[in-house]
């Protein structure tokens, strides 16, 4: 068991290069545009400054105040002015996201050897989509409707999490599977009385009635060799029903899609 999660993650990582890869850029392109604005905004102050050099010596002439004039037609100051700001909010953006993907990484690799800690099952979850995002982006839009009550609960967040990503990317895949346009994803939290109930609902095939009652045998695959272990959603059903003390459900529709659904203790049993 331990090396098939070793496994999964190391898919993950992949997709995670990636993820990290896109911010990286869109911050570096910005700090290039700032530096080099920068050299302009530099000289505009240059000028300026010798413009009042000579103002407060009465050494100014027609021919300088035209050398200094020209100079700064050539900076389109309002431009400056304007893309500095925008150029700066894009950077802070893409260090966020990579704030985020951190996060993310730090949250499903948290062993689960600590025993159970109570987390905010909402921010686990959001952990679980944006390190997975490169499964699913180009296959579904994913949503989320959390709700925002939900209260903490005993969890082994870094087992759950990867049990979310086996559960997306389940989705992400029977979405693809079904070959037409781009599908949706919506992850969805409710607080019920004593339990949590967690939805993963996707567009995708559906899943066959003659297999209902195997997709969580361990290696239990549809797919051909190299496409897919057979191990993702066994190992999602053992952590949360054998460790988390939940169940998981589905609800499914040929062509119309599936929905996983998992209720968990608000408490220690």
């Amino acid at each position: 068991a331990q090396a098939q999660k070793r496994e999964a993650i190391g898919q993950l990582t992949a997709g995670i290069g990636h993820e990290f890869n896109s911010p990286l850029q869109f911050i570096s392109s910005n700090i290039e545009f700032l530096t080099d604005i920068f050299g302009e905004l530099r000289d505009s102050l240059n000028h300026y400054a010798k413009l009042m050099q000579h103002c407060k010596s009465d050494s100014l002439t027609a021919g300088i105040l035209k050398e200094i004039d020209e100079a700064l037609e050539e900076v389109d100051l309002t431009y400056i002015v304007e893309e500095i700001p925008r150029a700066l909010e894009k950077a802070q953006g893409g260090i966020l996201r990579v704030s985020r993907i951190v996060q993310a990484m730090k949250d499903i690799s948290q062993p689960g050897s600590q025993g159970k800690v109570d987390v905010a099952l909402n921010e686990i979850i959001e952990s679980a989509t944006i390190v997975s995002h490169n499964e699913w982006k180009d296959a579904a839009d994913l949503e989320l409707i959390f709700d925002d009550s939900l209260p903490k609960l005993p969890c082994l967040p870094g087992e759950f999490s990867q049990a979310i990503v086996h559960l997306v990317v389940n989705a992400a895949r029977a979405i693809a599977d079904k070959g037409e346009e781009k599908g949706q994803i919506v992850i969805s939290t409710l607080a019920k009385g004593d339990q949590v109930e967690v939805r993963v609902a996707d567009t995708g095939t559906g899943i066959p009635r003659e297999i209902r009652d195997k997709i969580f045998d361990p290696f239990f695959t549809t797919r051909e060799v190299g496409q897919g272990t057979g191990t993702g959603l066994s190992l999602a059903r053992d952590v949360i029903v054998n460790k988390l003390g939940g169940e998981v459900n589905f609800e499914t529709e040929m062509g119309k899609g599936t929905t996983f659904v998992i209720r968990l203790p608000l408490q220690e049993s």
